[in-house]
């Protein structure tokens, strides 16, 4: 094999891992991007049913679906913040008391990560790490199964990301 073939072959490893990361990314952000909507959707409709209960569940839902450039966290804060403002006006407390709840909830549960995004992060960080230090390390014959570990480390470390 000479030595084209051999820096092609690389930069195809590198392009297909690459891709397969970005799609396995984007099918998890189109998915919290789907659940956020649905949650909005619910939310309208248990309103136009006049079922508080369920609208505050609903909009809480959606202000917890965090990721770049979803809107559906401040839509559904928005929405908990008018069942609680119009429960109050109507002397409500229970209900005005729920969705304040709810809306700080939402913000604690969306602003904290859990347990499973710092695996997430720092597995993947370790992968990354240790595959490209082992491609870097080997100077003479560059294997592409360290460089496609130290992608595939990188992509799962920018997943956690994504999620926190």
């Amino acid at each position: 094999m000479n030595a084209a073939h051999g820096q092609r072959a690389r930069v195809l490893v590198a392009a297909a891992v690459a891709l397969v990361s970005l799609v396995a990314i984007g099918i998890a952000w189109a998915g919290r991007v789907a659940e956020g909507r649905r949650a909005l959707a619910d939310a309208d409709s248990a309103l136009e049913r006049g079922d508080a209960t369920e609208a505050i569940f609903a909009a809480r839902i959606a202000g917890e679906a965090r990721c770049p450039g979803c809107t559906a966290p401040d839509e559904g804060f928005a929405r908990l913040e008018k069942i609680a403002r119009a429960a109050e006006a109507r002397g409500d407390d229970t209900t005005a008391f729920a969705a304040w709840r709810a809306t700080r909830a939402a913000l604690a549960e969306s602003d904290v990560p859990g347990a499973a995004t710092f695996a997430l992060i720092g597995l993947g960080g370790i992968v990354f790490l240790v595959a490209g230090a082992r491609f870097v390390a080997a100077k003479a014959k560059r294997s592409l199964t360290e460089l496609g570990l130290a992608v595939g480390g990188a992509a799962v470390a920018a997943a956690g990301a994504l999620f926190f």
